[in-house]
């Protein structure tokens, strides 16, 4: 773990535009989809290079709890958000004491209950931010992603670091990939200042998203 934060013009191998993990997830016993979440030592490298011990780390759309897991085993104060009652429900047990999940939508939370989190780490949804089932249009997506990430500036400290884990997104009977990593990129650069573009590269035989072996982390930098 740095004692001090790297940078974007770090020579060091660590800080290469692109890393090679197996990408293997954990098993869980849950009924319904668990496949649509990130492999432990990705969020191990983002925590460890965008956030020092002690600081606070935010992650709005939680999930089954990757992020607040690793981030509290290297020392980190951790909080989520998930909506869905139910997979928060799975998910809290399995999380060391002092976790936060709050089940509620990232648009509901109230400011005040938390001092500011210095590193926002999440992964949005690729369908759709809303309640109801089903993938909402590209433009009602991109609307809400926009909203939301702006509202989540209010938990977030000057200079805080904003890191996004997205990926392309394909199927063979789609015969066309939706560019969710430029979107999502375009959109976050319109809020954030873009910093770097990090490549991990699976080689195991899971794949990252839907159709690819590869993902992407986009760094930003929150400067109010």
């Amino acid at each position: 773990m740095p004692d001090q934060l790297v940078t974007a013009d770090d020579p060091s191998p660590a800080r290469r535009s692109w890393r090679a993990i197996d990408g293997t997830l954990e098993p869980l016993d849950y009924d319904g989809l668990t496949d649509m979440r990130f492999p432990e030592p990705l969020a191990e490298y983002v925590i460890a290079n965008f956030s020092r011990p002690g600081e606070w780390v935010l992650d709005p759309f939680c999930g089954f709890g990757t992020t607040l897991a690793v981030a509290q085993r290297l020392g980190r104060e951790a909080v989520g958000f998930e909506r869905d009652s139910q997979r928060a429900d799975f998910t809290r047990p399995r999380l060391p004491d002092p976790s936060r999940l709050v089940v509620a939508s990232a648009e509901d939370v109230p400011t005040g209950s938390w001092p500011g989190f210095s590193l926002l780490f999440t992964s949005p949804p690729y369908t759709s931010f809303r309640t109801s089932q089903g993938a909402d249009a590209p433009a009602t997506h991109l609307g809400d992603a926009r909203r939301i990430f702006a509202g989540l500036t209010r938990f977030l400290l000057p200079g805080a670091a904003v890191v996004v884990e997205v990926s392309q997104a394909r199927r063979p009977e789609w015969k066309w990939t939706r560019p969710l990593v430029w979107e999502f990129g375009t959109l976050l650069s319109e809020l954030f200042h873009l910093s770097e573009d990090i490549v991990f590269v699976h080689t195991g035989p899971e794949k990252a998203a839907p159709g690819y072996h590869h993902t992407h982390v986009l760094v930003f930098r929150y400067e109010p």
